[in-house]
């Protein structure tokens, strides 16, 4: 498959609770010249031709100040995570025929350049249904890429189980793809979940501005 023909999906369904951010969401932070949110979809353009949002019901208003993307909403209004944020990525993705779908987290913005060609070149030789990154031996179940052949059995699971754990129903359906990166170097799937990783965030994108000039 061509990566840039793959549709990728951002999740945005997080309360944001850890960042005590009053009422906002960490997808309105600042980042730069633009929001958090807007320098992750920068990114993903460079990759695909078709971005898409997933937030939960109610949050049109806030989201289309920052951005004109379709929105994909969950089904349910009680944010139930990323689990759900796939539910309607693939539901989405097997509406509109394609085969697969891809899904990036909204507080990831150092994502890597090659990473949708990487996701798409492992599952040439995988036997799996979906590909899911790894960085210094931790899995980001946020940021894959699916097989829409998977959209019954986590429709089934949502039904069925109270867990709303991504990493525990896409343990029998993923091969990991490793984004190696040394000790020194920064993680390309750095995630912002704190008010101190929003503060380092800020100072890698600094330090890369300065690099850049």
């Amino acid at each position: 498959m061509s990566p840039t023909t793959i549709p990728v999906v951002i999740l945005a369904g997080g309360k944001s609770s850890r960042l005590k951010l009053n009422g906002l969401y960490k997808w309105q932070l600042p980042f730069g010249e633009q929001s958090l949110l807007q320098y992750v979809i920068a990114k993903l353009n460079r990759q695909s031709n078709t971005l898409l949002l997933n937030a939960p019901p109610g949050k049109e208003k806030s989201i289309r100040e920052i951005s004109e993307l379709p929105i994909l909403f969950d089904r349910a209004m009680d944010f139930q995570g990323p689990l759900a944020g796939l539910h309607r990525a693939l539901l989405w993705a097997k509406e509109q025929q394609h085969s697969w779908v891809s899904t990036v987290s909204c507080d990831t913005p150092f994502l890597p350049s090659n990473l949708l060609a990487k996701l798409a070149g492992e599952l040439t030789n995988s036997h799996k249904l979906a590909t899911v990154v790894c960085s210094r031996s931790q899995v980001h179940p946020t940021i894959g890429l699916w097989s829409t052949e998977l959209f019954e059995p986590l429709d089934q699971f949502l039904d069925q189980q109270n867990s709303r754990s991504l990493i525990q129903w896409s343990a029998n359906y993923v091969d990991l793809v490793d984004f190696p990166c040394e000790s020194d170097e920064p993680d390309p799937f750095f995630n912002i979940n704190s008010a101190n990783d929003y503060h380092q965030a800020l100072s890698r994108l600094a330090n890369q501005f300065v690099n850049d000039q």
